[in-house]
């Protein structure tokens, strides 16, 4: 799959999940484990791993998966979805990390481009 095909599936369910909920009058859902999870997979297949912010948000979503999971195994529901609402928005954090990076390195790609086509003229 190609990037901006995972980037528009993300965006198309991200958008669906803000909006449903507010056509219905229910209260959104919180975050689900396998939520964050898949955010935190998007985010690495953009490789926001190789932006700071994006792989420090990267690590503390992990970190707080963990810490969600040990926290609902131990049967300490409140603060299990507390870690976990930490993880989404961290994975949501990295994922908008690694989609800045790659419009900045598009950005850059074009500047170059104009800057050969502008020499050759």
């Amino acid at each position: 799959m190609r990037w901006i095909e995972v980037v528009l599936v993300a965006s198309s369910l991200s958008f669906g999940a803000l909006v449903l909920p507010a056509c219905g009058g229910a209260a959104p859902l919180p975050p689900t484990m396998a939520d964050a999870e898949a955010n935190i997979h998007t985010a690495r297949e953009l490789g926001a791993q190789a932006d700071p912010q994006g792989a420090l948000h990267l690590n503390l979503a992990q970190e707080e998966i963990t810490k969600a999971k040990k926290l609902l195994q131990d049967g300490d529901a409140k603060n299990g979805d507390l870690s976990l609402a930490r993880a989404a928005v961290d994975a949501e954090l990295a994922l908008a990390e690694a989609r800045a990076a790659q419009s900045r390195a598009q950005t850059q790609q074009v500047l170059d481009q104009a800057k050969i086509i502008k020499a050759q003229h």
